[in-house]
């Protein structure tokens, strides 16, 4: 378990944490495969490969919006498929 995952896990430990959490679970989602990617993909390759600076990265990090084409784009430099669906 990365540094990440266990502050993630202490961090849910909190129920109103862990409520707001899973309201935003895909967004979530995206930003911890990010951050995993970084792991394997220095950030300057990475927003390289997307077309995109380093600095739009991180605003997707830190949670800011962004379009489904660009979500497309940045899961297949990751080598992932990105699935969208409505319930």
């Amino acid at each position: 378990m990365n540094r990440y995952q266990k502050h993630l896990k202490q961090d849910l430990e909190n129920i109103e944490v862990k409520a707001e959490y899973d309201r935003l679970q895909t967004e979530f989602a995206l930003i911890e495969e990010l951050i995993l990617a970084k792991n394997e993909i220095p950030a300057n390759e990475l927003a390289k490969k997307v077309g995109v600076k380093k600095e739009e990265l991180e605003f997707i990090e830190e949670g800011m919006h962004a379009s489904l084409n660009y979500l497309h784009t940045l899961a297949s430099t990751l080598g992932k498929t990105l699935h969208i669906e409505l319930r």
